[in-house]
């Protein structure tokens, strides 16, 4: 496109920007799925005049030619290669491909597959042992005489029974939810995102038959709306499918099963640990409310962080396994890929700390540009597409999965990520396949039916109010973060896989994977930016 955009439309100031978008935040994270699928629709109207009309002008062998040209070497970008830049101011730009071309220095100086590692990140070790010190502590109060006889009346009175019913249903749902997307990944993708409100629309029913009439009008409100928004929002999730099947079938295998297996039972003694720390609050501050409530949401609040380390700890496991598939470096992966993971321990903590507001920053980033149809990088000219984000949007899922290969430090690796998708122009991609929709949806599903369990238990055991509300609880919260862990290794995978064809499709080149990414970033930038292929004479 290339008409200009009114200075008046530009917010005019970094403030101004963050309150436009911040007052609509919750607003956005709701219709993110249904923007996502809505590019998916954009894409297939596209298709007709982009991708068939390529097929249609050119030969097979100068098609291939062309789909060479939509990424380039990080030491040879420029704006003609990376035409998104262009929508940004010149100085901006320039910017830009300084940073790309210093990445791609980096990832020259950072092989894949070093044989010697170092760890990374020790300064972040430091929080980590003073949270395990300070559970530890609280643990012990746990072990004297006058707590033990609180332990035995919650096993008298069913309460650590239902709770870990939720607990038990959580990770035989997780894992459940796991196999089932790599045989029917079509299907589990519109069950892990429409199974939510399902399930609270289900729940509101059952509340209004027992006479609870608010809460079961709220969880009845809430689930027909979100059934309604993401059920339009599912019509168009081929791709998601298509490529978590793919990703799925060449890493669900015995080795990563193993893996999985003991990411859930560290989570499930991370939870028991904190569950000690809870019990011991409320027995030293007793009567204390103010005191007890804040210490609750301390403790969520550590648990959540740990179970995020747990997760990236995995997800460098069986991301090694994955590339090192993709990469024929079989040669003792297992061994190999549980000793990258023990290395990066420190860079899991700093994931875990930065990587939710790196991932808040980019869902709000990413639904802003789709709601104004332009970048908000300090953009001049209109696109649907958003430009490369900040490096802190990549912290996280993707510089783990890059630390995964290179013997880098975090916001290393946070930069390589960025590096990867800009000079593939895979920001398309990312559009397209749901995987933020995917990890909420998919974790909070678990965290309902954890729920359920654990209050169907405690209804069983005829326990009192507040007892089934905290079982309900617990259930929900350790069955959420379960979910996480299967919801992680599906997405997290997915990021794997894509950071690697961004680097290089060579060992892709036989999937048909690989041309659909091709032809969607191809169809994107002739439509967008009006990029024609240039097919080199034969």
């Amino acid at each position: 496109m290339e008409n200009q955009e009114s200075v008046r439309d530009l917010p005019q100031s970094p403030s101004e920007e963050v309150a436009r978008g911040g007052s609509n935040f919750l607003l956005y994270n709701l219709f993110d799925t249904i923007s996502q699928a809505s590019s998916e629709v954009s894409w297939r109207f596209r298709s007709n005049r982009s991708v068939d009309a390529l097929h249609a002008a050119l030969p097979e062998e100068q098609l291939r030619m062309w789909s060479q040209r939509y990424r380039c070497p990080p030491r040879a970008a420029s704006l003609e290669n990376l035409p998104r830049l262009r929508t940004m101011k010149p100085e901006v730009a320039d910017r830009e491909l300084a940073f790309v071309m210093q990445a791609g220095e980096l990832a020259l100086e950072k092989p894949r597959f070093p044989s010697k590692r170092k760890c990374q990140d020790l300064r972040w070790l430091i929080l980590l042992g003073f949270v395990l010190a300070f559970v530890a502590m609280y643990c012990v109060m746990v072990f004297q005489q006058a707590e033990l006889d609180v332990i035995q009346q919650l096993l008298h009175n069913g309460m650590l029974i239902a709770s870990s019913a939720g607990c038990l249903a959580g990770m035989v749902l997780s894992t459940l939810f796991m196999l089932m997307t790599r045989c029917f990944p079509n299907f589990m993708v519109r069950l892990l995102v429409l199974g939510s409100p399902i399930v609270m629309i289900v729940s509101g029913s059952v509340y209004t038959t027992f006479h609870c009439m608010t809460a079961g009008c709220v969880f009845l409100a809430v689930g027909i709306t979100l059934l309604m928004v993401l059920f339009f929002g599912c019509q168009q999730s081929g791709l998601t499918g298509q490529t978590m099947g793919q990703v799925l079938h060449d890493l669900v295998c015995p080795r990563t099963l193993l893996v999985h297996g003991l990411h859930l039972l560290l989570n499930l003694a991370w939870l028991v640990c904190c569950s000690l720390v809870v019990l011991a609050a409320d027995i030293r501050f007793k009567d204390m409310a103010v005191e007890i409530v804040l210490v609750h949401i301390v403790v969520a609040l550590i648990y959540i962080w740990g179970a995020e380390v747990l997760g990236y700890v995995a997800q460098v496991a069986y991301c090694g396994l994955l590339l090192r598939s993709y990469l024929g470096e079989d040669t003792r992966a297992f061994r190999r890929s549980l000793r990258t993971a023990f290395v990066v321990v420190g860079s899991a903590c700093y994931a875990a700390t930065v990587g939710a507001p790196g991932c808040l920053w980019s869902i709000l980033r990413q639904a802003e540009a789709r709601r104004r149809g332009k970048c908000r990088d300090e953009g001049q000219l209109s696109s649907a597409v958003p430009c490369p984000g900040r490096t802190v949007e990549y912290c996280g899922a993707w510089a783990i999965a890059v630390s995964a290969m290179r013997d880098v430090n975090h916001i290393e690796g946070a930069r390589l990520a960025k590096c990867f998708l800009t000079c593939a122009n895979a920001e398309v991609l990312l559009e397209d396949i749901m995987l933020k929709s995917i990890d909420f949806f998919g974790s909070l599903l678990c965290g309902l039916l954890g729920c359920a369990a654990s209050v169907g238990t405690a209804l069983f055991f005829e326990l009192e109010q507040g007892s089934i509300s905290w079982c309900g609880i617990i259930g929900f919260v350790s069955s959420f973060v379960f979910g996480r862990a299967s919801m992680g290794f599906i997405t997290h995978s997915v990021e794997a896989f894509l950071l690697l064809w961004s680097e290089d499709p060579g060992p892709f080149q036989h999937t048909e994977l690989h041309k659909e990414f091709e032809m969607r970033i191809s169809a994107d930038l002739s439509y967008e930016f009006g990029v024609r292929p240039t097919p080199a004479p034969l």
